[in-house]
């Protein structure tokens, strides 16, 4: 529950004020400035394109950015440098995309709808990167748009406070039902399971972007609104900086997708938050199995070693993402699509950390 707390009241904000600050960085200074179209086509070939080479790089940067080869500190330089270029690109896709809609679809509660309903269910139906990504973002655009347009549209404040309750409310009734939801599930047929889980995602969708709404707003209103440049870059750098501080800079990431019912037993209800010294503990028990398994002597190795912080080495597990599930990312998971684990993190997700 507490890591839950600090998932709506901590992480979510800061990353939230990254994002803001970063993309209205964007409106400022990416060119070109004159042509809102072709401004968010650059946006969205900047993202694309940078994000499809990392994907198919990211086999090769697991096995060769290490502390081994690089060194800690080099180690921390490098992987947090590739957090702060895949953070931007990642700013980048999403903003081309939502520009785009702007621009060709307008901002009616009509278009907004349909936006939401056809991206959502093409989702089921498609698996490249690019094309998923951009869907993602159609939905958001879209149930942004039209929380906009129906949530007190005469007044920005009153909007984007109901949005946070909203946000926060529906965010802590799914953490409250998800064991629930996932029983259901579990304990149903294909096709029952197929909607319970979509309505579930789609609830906790909106709990997010509602979240997202309200604070990115208030931002706007509240956080030194006479100066957009110091303000965006305020919230930017400040932002990025603390969830580096706090080894959850990842967070801020969007990678890669994952399908729905991909998880078994209703396990796809469940909002598990994954933090680093968890990931840590992990990779030093696939070590010390790894080592086990070069020597033959497997039957000595400690299955069901207890999950204790003390005494282990937290520099490798820098590269991989650090938060698995959260508020503020469970709006990527949500309609087919989650944070992708990457290479090193899938040799070692089965296990499960007892300790929050």
């Amino acid at each position: 529950m507490l890591d839950h707390w600090l998932s709506i009241c901590i992480f979510t904000p800061i990353v939230v004020a990254y994002w803001r600050g970063t993309w209205q960085l964007l409106d400022l200074y990416l060119w070109p400035l004159s042509e809102p179209c072709l401004n968010a086509i650059t946006s969205f070939t900047i993202g694309v394109v940078t994000i499809i080479i990392l994907t198919m790089a990211q086999t090769l940067l697991t096995k060769n950015i290490t502390t081994e080869r690089l060194g800690k500190a080099t180690f921390f330089i490098v992987s947090r440098f590739y957090t702060v270029l895949f953070a931007f690109v990642g700013v980048n896709h999403w903003r081309g995309v939502w520009y785009i809609m702007s621009c060709h679809a307008g901002e009616h509660w009509w278009n907004a709808g349909c936006a939401v309903a056809i991206a959502a269910t093409t989702l089921a139906c498609l698996r490249t990167v690019a094309v998923v990504g951009s869907l993602v973002v159609v939905v958001w655009w879209g149930l942004w748009t039209l929380l906009d347009i129906l949530v007190f549209p005469e007044s920005l404040f009153w909007s984007a406070t109901t949005g946070v309750f909203i946000g926060i409310g529906l965010a802590i009734a799914c953490f409250i039902l998800q064991s629930l939801v996932a029983y259901c599930s579990r304990n149903s047929p294909y096709w029952l399971r197929i909607i319970v889980e979509d309505i579930f995602l789609f609830v906790a969708e909106v709990a997010a972007i509602s979240l997202w709404r309200g604070i990115w707003n208030l931002l706007d209103i509240f956080f030194i609104p006479d100066d957009p440049f110091l303000s965006n870059t305020l919230t930017s750098f400040t932002g990025m900086s603390l969830l580096i501080m706090m080894y959850n800079s990842n967070s801020i990431l969007v990678k890669g997708i994952l399908f729905n019912l991909h998880l078994k037993d209703g396990s796809g209800c469940h909002f598990r938050i994954i933090m680093e010294l968890c990931n840590a503990v992990k990779l030093n028990k696939m070590k010390k199995y790894e080592a086990h398994k070069e020597t033959g002597n497997l039957q000595n190795y400690n299955w069901k070693e207890p999950c204790d912080f003390n005494n282990y080495d937290t520099s490798e597990s820098l590269w991989i993402p650090q938060v698995k599930y959260s508020v503020h990312t469970f709006g990527f998971f949500d309609v087919n699509k989650m944070l992708k684990l990457n290479c090193c993190f899938r040799m070692f997700s089965g296990s499960e950390c007892n300790k929050s």
